[in-house]
């Protein structure tokens, strides 16, 4: 029998003992918010202006789709591949000595180049050589 009350005493102090801790707080943690999309310095705007994009369809032997661009200063320009295989873009400021060439575009790949200096460029690419496609920036 003082076993039993030994015993009882035990869990009575145990009880009692876990009844005086507070709770811990739990804190709902908020939904995970989506990334927002920022913008990339070329493509950063100045309030109460548009965001402007053309599209030019890299078609190989063929050429571009279109053919000649104009855009305004500031527009970016997606070229996309309808191509087979990897490929680089050559562009060409008329007047200016030096060409600029981006890195290889995957077939079914796209590159963007933002345009900020007025002009007209003469571009093609490279496994098709010259094919007188040109963008004007105005």
């Amino acid at each position: 029998m003082k076993y039993l009350a030994i015993i009882l005493l035990i869990i009575a102090i145990m009880l009692s003992a876990c009844a005086q801790q507070p709770a811990a707080e739990q804190r709902e943690t908020p939904p995970a918010q989506a990334p927002q999309d920022v913008p990339s310095p070329q493509e950063a705007k100045k309030p109460g202006e548009a965001m402007m994009k053309a599209e030019v369809n890299i078609l190989g032997k063929d050429g571009f789709e279109p053919m000649d661009l104009t855009i305004d200063a500031g527009t970016t320009v997606v070229f996309i591949s309808k191509l087979e295989k990897t490929d680089t873009l050559v562009f060409k400021m008329e007047g200016k000595a030096n060409t600029e060439n981006t890195d290889k575009i995957a077939a079914g790949g796209i590159y963007e180049k933002t345009f900020t200096e007025p002009g007209t460029y003469e571009y093609w690419a490279v496994g098709f050589g010259p094919k007188g496609a040109k963008i004007v920036v105005e």
